[in-house]
């Protein structure tokens, strides 16, 4: 018997796959992709962070389906604007929120690649 994922993570996984198509190597050999929650969505984290040794991560991005709609929800910025432990963003961030149509996982990960050059 085949065990069901939650729809909110197949669509983070899938935002996923896009990116691992588009990311250039210099940027996506700097990533780094965990778990994140916020109640009703459960997606994934992307944390990236520059080649300097020492630096901790730079910038962020979680992303999944939205809790009210079918949408994309992505809220990206820096590592000072989530919490380390939990990848939760906080309010400034959370209101920078980004919404893509259902389906749209390559806009998605097109706004996610922007946002880390």
């Amino acid at each position: 018997m085949k065990i069901p994922v939650r729809r909110s993570l197949i669509v983070a996984r899938k935002v996923v796959k896009e990116l691992e198509k588009i990311l250039p190597k210099e940027i996506a050999k700097n990533c780094q992709v965990e778990s994140w929650a916020n109640g009703r969505e459960q997606g994934l984290c992307l944390k990236h962070w520059p080649a300097e040794a020492g630096i901790l991560f730079s910038k962020m991005a979680v992303f999944s389906e939205a809790r009210s709609s079918d949408n994309i929800l992505v809220i990206a910025g820096t590592s000072d604007d989530f919490c380390h432990q939990t990848n939760q963003p906080n309010e400034q961030a959370y209101e920078n929120r980004k919404y893509f149509d259902c389906n749209d996982y390559s806009g998605a990960a097109k706004y996610v690649k922007e946002f880390l050059k």
